[in-house]
């Protein structure tokens, strides 16, 4: 065996919010941190941080820094837009239906890492080096990870939040499986003449979700279009007052005229779902355990849920003065996370298939469904529950505070 002078309590590997964030967590509780995360291209993109997650962002500390450039959202309503004979009724939820002042708020990502990393780099126990690991053994006691540059350093537990092609999740010989879906998720952010009123809308169309999201100005909107793969270079390469025209016509009105449209950027539509979200001293977290489709604000969430129970578990081996890579240790780990991560992967699987899908059969169930969601109260409340992820296992770190 051998021994390297570089230790640290634990290694996090990755560049994107669900490493920052779990690094953070994880030198709050205690741990010295050794994260690598090379530097990654500025995300345009946006997200949409349910109630859970901002709750997790004010216990760390980070919600008086972002509320300004955050949106909330009040209102969720989906609306079928598949032209299809049967279709189901529009749905609309309100947050205060549900005694909530709103379901989450919208951030842009490039401000939600540029706040995180900014906290991250003050942490007395936490070192973050920009370089890319190539290596990593898992041994007996100790996990060792080799930077490009540098020294190795050896690790009681590797956090591998290093993406959907992670090194983490293939040298612990965790397999995954994945579903390719024919789709492309065009990302824009827009402005326009109304006001979107804190409402984000999602358009169920032939091709996938076309979703608007408030930005905090009322006149400015993020939005996620899923189209066919054959189809998103053509989209993205229109001029600006074509392309213009196009978002017009989907969005159908709801928000006035488009004027702007700026940010542009795309990512292909799958879904990978991690076998073991822990194995080898190595704990996944984020999209190296998971990726889902675009819809419902589900993907960065059930990182974020990833983040929060691993930081309550390690938390807990601390004061217990036990192992934290130990076998028992990623057993728990990985039990607290797989239902949650197979329900939301087998939700957004069925959710984007029915949409696809010209099935008479498949249009009647969806429509069906829409109906009793429609006149349900019961059935209302347990959807906002399992979408917001309100229940018994939400991760203590994500609860509402009294």
């Amino acid at each position: 065996m051998t021994e390297y002078k570089e230790n640290a309590d634990i290694a996090v590997v990755g560049g994107g919010l669900s490493s920052l964030t779990v690094s953070i967590l994880l030198a709050h509780a205690g741990f010295s941190i050794r994260a690598f995360m090379p530097p990654v291209l500025p995300d345009t993109r946006t997200t949409a941080l349910l109630s859970g997650s901002v709750s997790l962002l004010k216990r760390m500390g980070i919600w008086p820094q972002l509320q300004d450039c955050a949106a909330p959202i009040t209102a969720m309503r989906l609306i079928d837009d598949t032209g299809r004979l049967f279709r189901a009724p529009s749905l609309s939820f309100s947050s205060y239906e549900f005694g909530h002042f709103q379901f989450g708020f919208n951030v842009i990502n490039r401000d939600l890492i540029r706040k995180l990393d900014a906290y991250a780099t003050i942490l007395p126990t936490l070192t973050i080096s920009r370089q890319k690991i190539i290596r990593i053994i898992p041994e007996d006691k100790k996990i060792c990870v080799f930077p490009s540059e540098g020294s190795p350093v050896q690790a009681k537990l590797v956090v591998g939040a290093d993406g959907s092609n992670s090194l983490c999740r293939e040298s612990a010989g965790i397999t995954f499986s994945k579903k390719m879906y024919d789709q492309t998720a065009l990302t824009f952010n827009i402005s326009h003449t109304l006001s979107h009123k804190n409402v984000s809308t999602e358009f169920h169309t032939r091709t996938g979700p076309f979703t608007l999201v408030p930005l905090p100005c009322n006149m400015e909107s993020s939005v996620v279009w899923v189209v066919k793969s054959s189809e998103s270079s053509e989209f993205l390469a229109l001029p600006d007052h074509l392309l213009i025209r196009k978002i017009q016509e989907r969005s159908h009105g709801l928000i006035g005229h488009i004027t702007s449209v700026n940010s542009r950027g795309s990512f292909p539509s799958f879904q990978l779902t991690a076998l073991r979200m822990a194995s080898n001293r190595v704990a996944l977290v984020g999209d190296s355990g998971h990726v889902l489709p675009p819809i419902g604000a589900q993907g960065l969430n059930l990182g974020l849920r990833d983040t929060a129970m691993l930081a309550e578990i390690l938390e807990k081996i601390k004061q217990e003065e036990g192992d934290i890579g130990a076998p028992s240790t990623l057993s728990a780990y990985n039990r607290h996370r797989q239902s949650d991560v197979a329900t939301r992967a087998c939700m957004t699987d069925l959710l984007n298939r029915s949409i696809l899908s010209d099935s008479f059969p498949s249009q009647i169930i969806r429509g069906a469904g829409s109906i009793a969601a429609k006149r349900s109260a019961l059935i209302r409340n347990f959807l906002v529950k399992l979408s917001l992820n309100s229940t018994s296992q939400t991760p203590r770190l994500m609860r509402e505070e009294n």
